[in-house]
């Protein structure tokens, strides 16, 4: 009769379901923390025995992204909570602010717009950025309306500077899209900053072929005929930079558009913008 045994000292094999156990287990309770930090952050409660703040659920989750490997699924799902976290509270902290008074509709423009600049364009959350942002353009809008019916009164300087720096950038930028656009150097639905004359995007040569041609191509030095029919007695050149001259009295009507006459214009909006969230949100400096 044949005898069975084990020879040798042969380690014991580890219990698939014990190991399996424990790691769900691990995982329930990082999960419990989670979510009782967020409840905390949400209702004004405590978490672990601390009052859980902004910072606090940003370094909650900061800490999680921190321990994983960016190669592990996880790591893209925590980035992507830190990202919607910080949204979330700079969103709130303005709202509350434009509720108060403390804040304009075009604080809130320039707040979703700055915001939708970080998200990929073909994306939900970029759809709804811009959705907002388009919501309080049109309060602005509103409010603008309802203004100019109502007795003129001078513009304080703060308005008339935010229209001086902010303005001339964006209508230089609406003049310039459209010329490239007609030039099929940018597609239809792209901006300037895929402007291309081969491969590469955003390519200044292209640009400065674009500011050149605006200066010297007789289609936009000469009076012309709007789609509409009517006869301009100006070119579309000399009516761009006077009114660039109503809106900035420093760039002079009779110049030429340059490459840092633009982009003076749209560092000078830029600035202007960020100030204006930065005031918006209670800094008052950088």
């Amino acid at each position: 009769m044949a005898t069975r045994g084990r020879f040798g000292r042969l380690p014991a094999q580890p219990n698939p379901s014990l190991t399996n156990t424990i790691v769900a287990i691990a995982r329930e309770m990082q999960q419990t923390r989670d979510s009782n930090v967020m409840d905390a952050w949400k209702n004004g409660g405590n978490f672990e025995g601390k009052p859980v703040t902004d910072e606090v659920v940003l370094d909650h989750w900061r800490e999680r992204m921190a321990n994983i490997s960016k190669d592990d699924p996880l790591y893209d799902t925590y980035s992507e909570t830190v990202t919607q976290l910080e949204y979330t509270i700079a969103e709130s902290k303005i709202s509350t602010r434009y509720a108060q008074g403390k804040a304009s509709a075009a604080s809130m423009v320039a707040f979703y717009t700055n915001w939708a600049k970080k998200i990929p364009v073909d994306s939900e959350f970029h759809r709804v950025l811009e959705r907002n942002a388009a919501q309080f353009a049109k309060v602005l809008a509103a409010q603008a309306k309802a203004a100019a019916k109502k007795a003129p009164k001078p513009l304080s300087p703060d308005v008339v500077a935010r229209v001086q720096n902010e303005v001339p950038g964006m209508y230089l930028t609406n003049v310039l899209t459209n010329i490239a656009r007609g030039r099929l150097v940018i597609a239809g639905d792209e901006g300037l900053d895929k402007i291309r004359l081969g491969a590469e995007e955003n390519d200044p040569g292209a640009m400065l072929a674009i500011i050149n041609e605006f200066n010297t191509s007789p289609q936009f030095n000469q009076p012309y005929t709007d789609t509409t029919g009517r006869l301009h007695k100006m070119s579309y050149h000399d009516e761009v930079m006077a009114d660039l001259h109503r809106l900035d009295p420093t760039i002079g009507v009779k110049d030429s558009l340059t490459l840092p006459m633009y982009t003076t214009t749209l560092q000078k909006q830029g600035d202007s913008l960020d100030t204006q969230i930065w005031v918006a949100q209670g800094r008052q400096d950088k």
